[in-house]
């Protein structure tokens, strides 16, 4: 499944593209329940807006651990819309993933995709 984000014109810059993001209809039932292609190597930027324009259905993120081999900068902690959410890194993990521990205690985990790879047109089962 596709997951698409409706963005504002004062929600992005104009340089920016939509959240480039596949979710897999059932979260929790795999290794992966998703795909995140980011547009550039910049932690802080890319992760805060995961974090501000992640699907509302699955509540709020509050705490993005990540494979630190993806990024060039990383903060201890993300700036985003609402304030200031912790983060946390698998040092020498090259595993492309990353997690989302949400408010109401899921974790969802993501592939990390190149940043300058284009995203995959939807798979189907069968």
């Amino acid at each position: 499944m596709t997951t698409s984000i409706e963005h504002h014109p004062s929600d992005t810059p104009a340089e920016r593209e939509p959240l480039r993001l596949q979710l897999v209809p059932t979260l929790g039932r795999g290794p992966d329940d998703g795909e995140w292609w980011p547009q550039s190597r910049d932690f802080a930027t890319e992760a805060a807006d995961l974090v501000d324009h992640f699907p509302k259905q699955f509540g709020q993120v509050y705490r993005v651990v990540f494979s630190r081999p993806d990024w060039d900068s990383v903060p201890h902690r993300l700036v985003v819309d609402r304030g200031l959410i912790k983060v946390g890194s698998y040092p020498h993990d090259d595993g492309h993933r990353l997690m989302l521990a949400m408010s109401d205690r899921r974790l969802i985990r993501l592939r990390v995709k190149a940043f300058d790879a284009a995203p995959e047109p939807t798979k189907r089962a069968g």
